[in-house]
């Protein structure tokens, strides 16, 4: 195994006593990056060591790196070397944030759904997520308004068939049907974000709508 440090200590660990992140942020994965990232590990090394934290009977839980993990089960490794943190649940969810979003290829789908858990089993605020994430407080809301809207829209956002504004406008349409007919024709003839403003705006405006053909 080859292995390449910035003067990090780390502690090599049985790849079988490291369990996964109870609460993932990347749901959505894309296969190209990670093939690309194992194809990476397996030439140059694990540059970055995973961080876990301690579970007990010898087990450890991934705070930061779970892509990283995954690449090093894939690859076969026995033992991966890891940073061990001795956090609260709380502050080792602060560490994946902070992991996490240095990067800019999250899925708004998966941030939503990882908000949510935050809000629902830890009990932190929005304010509390945006202030470990150097967040405003509208980004946070947007993606958890995704989560809290329509699921066909939030699946299309997370599918990337549609952007995260496109999906936040369309929630504001007053019934499925309606949201359903405009998503399909947003993807039909691949509408902009102002174009679906423009939708909407009218059909909240003037109101009737009896499934005839949108101009």
């Amino acid at each position: 195994m080859i292995a390449v440090y910035n003067q990090t200590q780390f502690q090599l660990i049985s790849i079988h006593a490291i369990m996964p992140a109870e609460r993932e942020i990347r749901e959505t994965m894309s296969k190209e990056g990670f093939e690309e990232l194992v194809e990476d590990i397996g030439k140059r090394g694990l540059i970055n060591p995973v961080t876990v934290k301690p579970l007990h009977d010898g087990k450890f839980e991934v705070v930061a790196g779970m892509r990283r993990f995954e690449a090093c089960k894939r690859l076969g490794w026995y033992e991966i070397p890891c940073i061990i943190r001795e956090d609260s649940i709380i502050e080792a969810e602060y560490v994946k944030l902070a992991e996490n979003f240095k990067r800019e290829d999250v899925n708004p789908y998966d941030e939503g759904k990882y908000y949510q858990r935050l809000v629902d089993e830890l009990g932190l605020t929005p304010k509390d997520i945006a202030e470990a994430t150097n967040r405003s407080m509208g980004y946070i809301h947007a993606r958890l308004d995704l989560i809290c809207g329509d699921p066909t829209l939030a699946s299309a956002v997370q599918d990337g068939i549609i952007g995260l504004g496109v999906g936040l406008e369309l929630n504001k349409l007053p019934t499925p049907e309606k949201r359903v007919f405009y998503l399909q024709y947003a993807i039909d003839y691949g509408a902009t974000l102002r174009l679906v403003q423009q939708w909407v705006r009218n059909e909240l405006t003037t109101h009737p709508w009896e499934g005839q053909e949108v101009v």
